[in-house]
């Protein structure tokens, strides 16, 4: 076991999230062929580290820049939740991209 080994655990001195919680309304023609939707953030505080989860599931993370994730597979035409945990970025928006690729 670990502190049989004498090691130490060392914490983040993280006491209390603060969240993001959003909702956003994904056009159609968003999800379609040939288009990638990234969520995008700025300034993501605290070891620039986050989950993200997109409709209540879990969609990625970020761990260091560029704060961008694709998040296509998880979307749906219509209202969508965001949340970013523990902490909430100074902002986040979705990005459409077109497909790299033959």
């Amino acid at each position: 076991p670990f502190e049989e080994q004498g090691g130490a655990l060392t914490l983040p001195p993280v006491t209390e999230a603060d969240p993001f919680l959003g909702r956003v309304t994904v056009p159609g023609d968003w999800l379609r062929d040939g288009l990638r939707v990234c969520l995008e953030a700025a300034d993501v505080p605290h070891d620039a580290a986050a989950a993200v989860a997109v409709g209540g599931r879990y969609a990625g993370g970020f761990i260091g820049k560029p704060f961008r994730l694709d998040v296509t597979d998880r979307l749906k035409a219509g209202e969508n939740t965001i949340e970013v945990v523990p902490f909430a970025p100074a902002w986040v928006r979705l990005v459409a991209y077109p497909a790299i690729g033959p």
